[in-house]
């Protein structure tokens, strides 16, 4: 049961057990709307005794825009791990692709950052990183 708890948590989609054929299908769900859904009623999107049976402390983490001094850390943290999981290399970041990256907003958040540096690492394997290996989206367009 916690595998799929899981699972449901990570992919937001569920197969609904029991109701009508129809309701059988693959279902969608986006637990961060849960309070709202359980405050709402009706039980059909979100049960509300489900909802306060798992709350156990709610945390409100600011983005990356909001906190840039986790920025640098995350980066290390990720071409470390991430170069050991594919077994090359660390790219190596130079000031101007550092200085980039970590100016850059991360709407996408920690798994934006994270996709960007697995990219980097499978691209680079140790070469220098190069402002055009970077997403359009990080880069001004006066850069590139």
């Amino acid at each position: 049961m916690q595998s799929k708890l899981l699972r449901f948590l990570e992919n937001r989609r569920f197969m609904r057990v029991g109701g009508s054929c129809e309701d059988r299908g693959e279902h969608t769900l986006d637990v961060r709307d849960a309070p709202t859904l359980a405050r709402r009623g009706g039980g059909r999107r979100f049960r509300a005794d489900l909802f306060y049976r798992i709350q156990g402390i709610t945390l409100n983490v600011p983005g990356l825009r909001e906190r840039r001094a986790d920025i640098a850390p995350l980066l290390a943290q990720f071409l470390a791990q991430l170069s050991a999981r594919h077994g090359v290399r660390q790219p190596r970041l130079g000031r101007q692709v550092k200085t980039l990256l970590l100016r850059y907003d991360w709407p996408g958040n920690v798994r934006e950052l994270r996709n960007v540096v697995e990219t980097l690492c499978l691209l680079r394997d140790g070469r220098q990183v190069r402002i055009a290996d970077l997403p359009e989206c990080v880069t001004p367009a006066s850069v590139g």
